[in-house]
Formats: C-alpha cells, sequence, structure tokens
C-alpha cells in the first residue's frame, strides 16, 4: 500500500515548499520497483502513487527546481477521460445499496494522523486543531472498528 502524505500535502498547502518536498521524497523513497514500473504502464496516471509523483512534482516545480528522474516517471492525467471505471458506487444511495448487499471492498483508505505528525502540526498551526487528542485518536479507533 502507497502511504499518503498529507503532512506534505498541508505543507505544500501553506506554502512550506522545502518541508513538504522533504515529505514526499520520504514517501517516494518507498514506492517498490514494481510500483515504479507500474507507473511507466499506459493507465500509470489512474494509480494512486501517481498522484503522489506529480504532487512531488508540482512542488519541485514551484521550488524552481528542473525535473529529476522521478518527475518523469507518472504521466499527466489525460484531459478527457479515457478508461470509465466500472461497479464503483458514485452515490451514496448506491454506496449504500452496494455495502448493504454485502459486497466488501478489497481495500479502504483512511487517512488519520499519527500522534508525533499531529502533535507537529499543533505547535505549527496551533489554531487549526480544536479538537483535543483525547477526542481525536478514540474516534478515529471507533470508525475504524465500525468499518471492520
Amino acid at each position: 500500500m502507497i502511504p499518503r502524505t498529507p503532512v506534505a500535502e498541508l505543507l505544500a498547502e501553506r506554502g512550506d515548499l522545502p518541508a513538504a518536498l522533504e515529505w514526499y521524497d520520504r514517501t517516494v523513497a518507498r514506492l517498490t520497483p514494481e510500483d515504479l514500473e507500474a507507473l511507466r504502464g499506459p493507465n500509470g496516471w489512474m494509480r494512486m502513487s501517481s498522484v503522489l509523483v506529480r504532487a512531488r512534482r508540482e512542488v519541485r516545480r514551484r521550488l524552481g527546481l528542473p525535473a529529476d528522474a522521478t518527475d518523469k516517471i507518472a504521466p499527466a492525467a489525460p484531459l478527457q477521460r479515457t478508461v470509465e471505471p466500472t461497479g464503483l458506487p458514485t452515490t451514496l444511495d448506491e454506496a449504500r445499496e452496494h455495502f448493504e448487499s454485502g459486497r466488501i471492498p478489497d481495500q479502504l483508505r483512511l487517512l488519520v494522523f499519527q500522534h508525533a505528525e499531529r502533535a507537529k502540526a499543533r505547535r505549527r498551526w496551533p489554531d487549526g486543531y480544536v479538537d483535543p487528542d483525547e477526542e481525536y485518536f478514540p474516534a478515529a479507533e471507533r470508525r475504524w472498528r465500525g468499518l471492520a
């Protein structure tokens, strides 16, 4: 599973591009040779890891850095959809029907900050965190258990 980099996304959004690039670099370094090869394929732009590589490429561009080998791996998403997803719910009613029918997804990805990441973000942007950790982490645990 390729991890998202919520910290990198948040740092880039807040304009701290050097720190965002550090987080993107850490995550890209975890891509396996199989992940990298899949990115080069005809539908590589659809892979979750391509979003990561494209975001890293954009941060590097904004920093004025030249493109490196990693920047050239994932192609840009086409302007027009060339592959139509099938069998995926697209509305809340379809999703409810999908799960009530007993069909279970193969994967589920949840965004949850680790304790250290959340503490660092709280120090950096104290006004952005209104819910204390003692509420956030138990609520995340309840979501996980409910989904299980």
